[in-house]
C-alpha cells in the first residue's frame, strides 16, 4: 500500500483546498458543499465567438458532483492509510446528503435545475463511490438505456429534444452537433461499467454487455483508423464515424472496460481499498 506518501497527500489536499474558496472561472464549493462552476467548464465545452457556449451547463453539473464525492472518498482512504485524522468523512456525508436532497429528478444540472436528457447521469453510477442507493442506480441505467443508447454508444442528447442534431456534418455548424446528438465512444465504457455494476458482474451479463455494447466498436469495419476508436459517431443511424479518425480517450476507455468490466480483471488493490473505507 506504499503508493502515497505525505508530500503527495499535501499536494492533493492543496488541490481540494482550492474549492473551499473561489477559484478560477467561478469554481468553488458552495454553501451546500456541492461544487459550483461557470459555463463551458465540463467536457461539453464547445465555445463560439466571445463567451457563447453551445452547452454552457453553468451551475452544478451532475457529473461534477459525482466526481467531487468520489474524490472525497478517495482522500478519506488515503488519510486512513497514512494513519492521519481527517475531516473527509464529515464532508463527504454533507455532500451526499445535500445532493440527494436536491436530486429529485434526472437532472443534467442540479442548480439551476435542468432535466435535459444527457448521458452525464452515468457518472452517478459508474464511479467507485456513488451517492445513490442501488435502486436509484438501476433506474438511471435503465433511463439512459431507454433514452440514449445506440449500437455505438450513448447519444449526447435525446432525439426528442428540439436541440438535437442527428448528424455531425450538414447544413448546420458542426460544432452545434458535437454535444447535441453525436455519440462519444468513451461514454460506452462508463455505461458498461454501470450496467455490469448493477448486474453484479455476473458472467451472462458480461457476455451480454460485450455482444450488445462493445463488440461493434471493436469491429474494424466501422473504424476510420484500424485499431482505434473515432472521435464521434452520428447520432442518427447508421451512426457513421466522424471527427478525427483516432482519439485516445475513446480508444483507452473501450479497452479499459473490456479488460476490467467484461473480462473482469480488476485493479490490484481494489478490495484492499474498499476495506479501508468501510
Amino acid at each position: 500500500m506504499k503508493f502515497l506518501n505525505k508530500n503527495q497527500k499535501i499536494l492533493v489536499l492543496g488541490i481540494i483546498a482550492k474549492f473551499f474558496r473561489r477559484y478560477c472561472f467561478g469554481i468553488k464549493m458552495d454553501v451546500d458543499y456541492l461544487i459550483k462552476h461557470g459555463p463551458g467548464l465540463t467536457w461539453m465545452d464547445i465555445k463560439k465567438a466571445g463567451n457563447n457556449f453551445i452547452t454552457p451547463r453553468a451551475g452544478k453539473a451532475v457529473e461534477i458532483q459525482a466526481l467531487w464525492y468520489n474524490a472525497l472518498n478517495i482522500m478519506h482512504i488515503f488519510s486512513n492509510i497514512l494513519g492521519e485524522n481527517n475531516d473527509f468523512m464529515e464532508l463527504k456525508k454533507k455532500v451526499k446528503d445535500n445532493f440527494i436532497k436536491k436530486f429529485t429528478d434526472y437532472y443534467d444540472v442540479i442548480e439551476p435545475k435542468d432535466v435535459t436528457i444527457r448521458p452525464n447521469l452515468i457518472f452517478l453510477v459508474s464511479l467507485d463511490f456513488s451517492m445513490l442507493n442501488s435502486d436509484m442506480q438501476k433506474k438511471i441505467v435503465t433511463y439512459l438505456e431507454t433514452n440514449l443508447l445506440t449500437k455505438t454508444g450513448l447519444r449526447t442528447l435525446s432525439k426528442n429534444s428540439p436541440q438535437y442534431f442527428g448528424n455531425f456534418l450538414g447544413w448546420h455548424d458542426k460544432d452545434i452537433a458535437y454535444h447535441n446528438g453525436c455519440i462519444w465512444p468513451w461514454l460506452t465504457g462508463e455505461f458498461v461499467r454501470s450496467f455490469l455494476k448493477i448486474k453484479k458482474h455476473k458472467k451472462k451479463w458480461r457476455m451480454y454487455a460485450y455482444e450488445n455494447f462493445i463488440s461493434r466498436l471493436l469491429n474494424p469495419e466501422i473504424q476510420q483508423c484500424v485499431g482505434y476508436a473515432p472521435e464521434i459517431f452520428d447520432g442518427d443511424e447508421p451512426h457513421a464515424p466522424n471527427g478525427c479518425v483516432s482519439q485516445a480517450w475513446n480508444t483507452a476507455e473501450i479497452l479499459r472496460t473490456y479488460v476490467e468490466d467484461i473480462m473482469f480483471i480488476r485493479p490490484k488493490y481494489e478490495h484492499s481499498l474498499v476495506k479501508v473505507i468501510v
